[in-house]
C-alpha cells in the first residue's frame, strides 16, 4: 500500500473524532463569547483582578489601566473567542485555531487558579458561570486544552484527506 493511501485509510478512522472535536470546541467558544457580551463590565473587572494579582506576584507592583482599557481587553477576548468558534465550525485554519485555543485556554486556566484564591466567579460563560471558581472549572479547561491539542495533532498528520 502506498504512503498516501495509508495516510488516507488512517485518517478515515479519525473522521468522527475530528469533526466532533471541531464542533465541541466551536460551540464552547461561540457560546462563551455570546454569553460574555451580556456581562462585558464584569469581564473587564475580572480581568483587572487577575492581571493585578499576577503583576503584584511577579513585580510587587500592580498594573494599572483606565477602565476603558480593561473594557477594550474584554472586547478583544470576546472577539478572539468568536473567531476561534467560527474557525472551528466552518473549518477555517483549524490547526492554527486549535493551537491558539490551547494557548488561550492555558492562560485562562492560570487565571482560574488565581480567581479561585479570591473566591471570585470566572465569568467564563458570562452570568451563567456561577458563584466562585471551583476545581471543576479548572478540570473543564484542562479537558478543553486536551481537545484542542488532539485536534491540532490530527491536523498536523494531514487533515487534507479528512472529508467534510
Amino acid at each position: 500500500m502506498s504512503g498516501a493511501k495509508q495516510v488516507q485509510v488512517q485518517m478515515q478512522g479519525q473522521r468522527l473524532p475530528y469533526h466532533a472535536l471541531r464542533f465541541v470546541l466551536g460551540a464552547v467558544f461561540l457560546l462563551s463569547a455570546i454569553l460574555k457580551m451580556r456581562t462585558l463590565e464584569e469581564l473587564a473587572y475580572t480581568m483587572r483582578l487577575v492581571v493585578s494579582a499576577w503583576s503584584e506576584m511577579l513585580t510587587r507592583q500592580a498594573l494599572t489601566l483606565p477602565s476603558e482599557g480593561w473594557t477594550f481587553l474584554a472586547v478583544l477576548v470576546i472577539a478572539a473567542e468568536m473567531l476561534l468558534g467560527v474557525a472551528f465550525v466552518f473549518r477555517i485554519a483549524v490547526g492554527s485555531a486549535a493551537l491558539a485555543s490551547a494557548v488561550m485556554l492555558g492562560v485562562f486556566t492560570l487565571a482560574l487558579v488565581v480567581l479561585r484564591q479570591f473566591g471570585h466567579s470566572c465569568g467564563c460563560f458570562g452570568g451563567a458561570s456561577g458563584d466562585a471558581v471551583s476545581i471543576a472549572d479548572v478540570l473543564r479547561n484542562c479537558f478543553l486544552i486536551s481537545c484542542s491539542l488532539a485536534l491540532w495533532r490530527i491536523e498536523c498528520r494531514g487533515s487534507t484527506t479528512i472529508q467534510p
